[in-house]
């Protein structure tokens, strides 16, 4: 009998037990954004944000300035400025609820992203007035403040006691920009999504239940129900065009994370395709290279041989296929050296590099290599062309990457840093041991050490 109950009780124990969910939990009021996420202006295009505004029913999806969307007035901010389109979008959410909002008073409109808002008494605030103004001027805001910190008072690195009696340190000048648009806190650090609150505060909840962007980029995942492997690139899921491209990209479906559709906050972007170096030839017997990733047709086979390129290492690619592609110029008996994205070595040295922007960067490491590269993009040169190149950095590993210490501690590769990651929310947010790189000091001291990976 006693067995009994206690099956009973660890039943309705495992029955009632909290669904973890990835989300940043906990309100940090010192570091609110990165300074990645505060300047990715390439996070949403016009369309993204139109679909974006629909969504939420706001009706700046209806209205129009000067023939333009307002979808397109924030697009054109964000790319004049460079500044993420996310962030116009929250603030704007922030300051006067116009994104969920289907009908909107003359007051929202006047003042839709509380800039100069204070100055409403002053004659100088009509030069601020209207949609247009107040993306523009409060985006032009956003840039001063990473452009010139030392002007404003909340700084990185500077402890200040905001407006409502908060003491706060900016880790970043994301975040002392956060502050000097508005300079309340709105919570105390641990404050949850769930809690009550404005200013800064307001933005996070904000921030964290629309654009969170859980995984580092460079993460593969997958999402319940869909069998597309997609990769994360600048906060959108990008789905992979082809097995092919998947191989040839040197990734596996067993790297993948599984997310369900309610963690799925991800913009889907434009496909993944070949990566850089990659060699392909069409039905007429034309010979390209994805550089940049554009598309390079070789002049004339000739041309393609003298360079070093073979014809076994080409994949066939159709004319649906090359339409994903923007065209670059062609290449021609003019070019002296192989093309950028291609991996060259001199037959009697084991050093591989990578040609970018004509320099050889050199790759240190097999396990660097075998990460990304594929062996078919291999050239061989003469000892006098590798001096004639300029030498660049080191390769790194790509962004996804996880390695480990001989201490088995675990970082991910992001933005080229190695982010430390505790066992705990490796395992918690899906990630996969199998995957791990065991490197060596030499490798790890070239990625700078990044922020903590956390939730």
């Amino acid at each position: 009998m006693f067995k009994t109950k206690t099956k009973i009780i660890i039943v309705l124990a495992l029955f009632f037990m909290p669904v973890i969910s990835i989300k940043a939990a906990y309100f940090n009021p010192d570091n609110i954004i990165t300074d990645e996420e505060y300047t990715n202006s390439k996070s949403l295009t016009t369309t993204g944000i139109q679909k974006f505004l629909i969504k939420k029913g706001s009706e700046l999806a209806v209205l129009k300035y000067n023939g333009k969307s307002i979808a397109k007035i924030i697009y054109e901010a964000a790319q004049k400025y460079d500044i993420n389109p996310k962030l116009i979008i929250a603030t704007a959410q922030k300051e006067q609820s116009v994104i969920t909002d289907s009908s909107l008073s003359d007051y929202q409109k006047k003042y839709l992203m509380g800039y100069a808002v204070f100055d409403r008494f002053n004659p100088i605030q009509y030069k601020y007035q209207g949609i247009y103004k107040q993306i523009d001027s409060a985006t032009w805001q956003f840039r001063q403040y990473i452009d010139n910190p030392d002007y404003y008072g909340y700084q990185k690195g500077k402890t200040k006691i905001t407006s409502d009696g908060y003491v706060v340190t900016p880790k970043n000048d994301a975040t002392a920009g956060l502050y000097n648009y508005t300079p309340h806190a709105g919570a105390g650090k641990g404050a949850t999504v769930d809690d009550s609150g404005n200013g800064n505060f307001l933005f996070w909840q904000i921030w964290n239940n629309w654009f969170a962007n859980y995984y580092p980029n460079g993460t593969l995942l997958k999402v319940e129900g869909d069998n597309t492997l997609y990769i994360l690139q600048n906060e959108k899921k990008k789905p992979f065009l082809s097995d092919r491209i998947i191989f040839t990209s040197k990734y596996k479906e067993t790297q993948a994370i599984t997310i369900t559709s309610g963690q799925d906050k991800y913009i889907t972007g434009k496909p993944t395709i070949f990566p850089d170096g990659t060699l392909l030839y069409d039905q007429n017997n034309n010979f390209f290279i994805i550089t940049h990733q554009k598309i390079r047709r070789f002049q004339s086979l000739a041309i393609f041989k003298k360079l070093g390129y073979h014809k076994k290492n080409a994949q066939f690619i159709d004319n649906n296929g090359k339409k994903f592609y923007k065209k670059d110029s062609r290449i021609t008996k003019k070019t002296i050296f192989p093309i950028d994205g291609t991996i060259i070595y001199e037959k009697k040295s084991k050093t591989k590099y990578l040609l970018d922007n004509s320099q050889k960067r050199p790759i240190i490491s097999n396990k660097i290599y075998n990460n990304q590269f594929d062996s078919r993009n291999l050239v061989a040169v003469s000892k006098e062309t590798l001096k004639r190149l300029r030498t660049g950095s080191p390769v790194l590993f790509r962004d996804g990457t996880l390695i480990k210490d001989g201490a088995d501690n675990l970082y991910v590769i992001e933005y080229g840093k190695k982010r430390p990651i505790s066992k705990n929310m490796f395992e918690k947010m899906g990630y996969s041991y199998e995957n791990i790189i065991n490197t060596s000091y030499k490798i790890r001291k070239l990625h700078e050490r990044g922020k903590k990976v956390k939730i």
